[in-house]
Order: structure tokens, then sequence, then C-alpha cells
């Protein structure tokens, strides 16, 4: 099914309700292999908009609402407002101050599903 979202917005909406999450879930849940979700994480963390940090074997991603998404058409709009509705589905409050928890734990096999009544996919390779 065509989508009108972008693979970048796509992985920024997972990782507003995820913030600890592998690179090969994220691949799973947006259809996409790991070396494409890797290109793209470079390239949200060097434009400022995520941070990503190790816990364990996971990475742990930390989104910074408070940056402009740097659209030219909408020079005030931020990646809070932009992701707000997804945010506020998984009961992520204002409390984690930019800092994006996960709402739940995934697993790679079978599907998680969120509180927020998000999908996350996931499945054997």
């Amino acid at each position: 099914m065509p989508s009108c979202l972008s693979n970048q917005l796509s992985l920024l909406m997972l990782l507003a309700v995820r913030s600890e999450v592998t690179t090969r879930e994220l691949a799973l849940s947006l259809g996409i292999t790991e070396r494409a979700v890797h290109r793209i994480l470079r390239d949200l963390a060097d434009s400022g908009y995520v941070t990503i940090g190790k816990h364990g074997y996971r990475n742990h991603y930390t989104v910074h609402p408070e940056v402009s998404v740097g659209h030219p058409s909408f020079p005030t709009v931020t990646l809070g407002e932009l992701l707000s509705p997804v945010m506020s589905r998984a009961g992520v409050t204002a409390a984690t101050n930019g800092a994006v928890n996960g709402a739940v734990n995934g697993a790679v096999n079978g599907a998680s599903h969120l509180d927020a009544g998000l999908t996350l996919v996931a499945g054997r390779a």
C-alpha cells in the first residue's frame, strides 16, 4: 500500500514512541534494509534531529522536539509539533523533556503492539 510518509518521517515517528530499538527492528518495521536505516539515522543525527547513544547492545535514540523541521515553507514548525499526534497517542508527555521514551519493549519475533495503537511490525529475517 502506498504511503505519503517518507522513510525519514516514519523512522522519526517510530523513535518518538520507542527510544531503545535495534536497527534490525526499525528496518523490519519500515520495510527497508538495515543499511538504509543506518544511513537515515546518520543523516538525522548529523542534522540534529536525533542523538544516538548506547544502552547495552541496543542503541538509545533521543529525538529533539525543539528543533525546527527545516523546511523553508514552515520555518517555525518544530519536530515536536510534527510528531505530537504520535507522541500523544503513545502517552509520551512533556515530562520527558525531549527525550521521548519507548512505550513498550519490542520483540524481534512476532509483532509488538504499542500502547498507542501503533504497530511495530517485526518478524524473522
